[in-house]
């Protein structure tokens, strides 16, 4: 069974989207600061962080969120790492085989993005 097929993974896919789409928009309101594209433009860091992930520079995008640990009050920052994972796991399964994310993966970094490190 295919979780296209299956009625219940639908379902839970639908939430997770609905769940992704309202962390993009809590996201949008955080300072992420300003950031230098590698074609010299300036980036908000919240447009800077989606365009990592839409391109699939996750580990940049990792490295981002790390880094917004020392900008970010905690809650702040556990709620940008939330959004991060979660978009992780809830891609496809192609491109997560792509880029070799399995749940022990997601699991371990999961682990790094929530250590307290300073």
């Amino acid at each position: 069974m295919t979780t296209e097929n299956d009625w219940f993974m639908r379902q839970i896919k639908r939430a997770a989207n609905m769940f992704d789409s309202a962390l993009r928009l809590k996201i949008r309101h955080l300072d992420l600061g300003q950031f230098e594209d590698e074609e010299s433009r300036q980036l908000d860091g919240a447009d800077f962080f989606q365009e990592l992930l839409e391109s699939e520079r996750f580990e940049e995008a990792a490295d981002f969120v790390q880094a917004q640990m020392k900008r970010l009050p905690f809650p702040q920052y556990e709620m940008l790492a939330d959004h991060f994972l979660l978009y992780l796991a809830s891609l496809d399964a192609s491109v997560k085989d792509r880029h070799g994310f399995d749940e022990a993966y997601l699991q371990e970094l999961e682990k790094q993005l929530k250590e307290f490190k300073w």
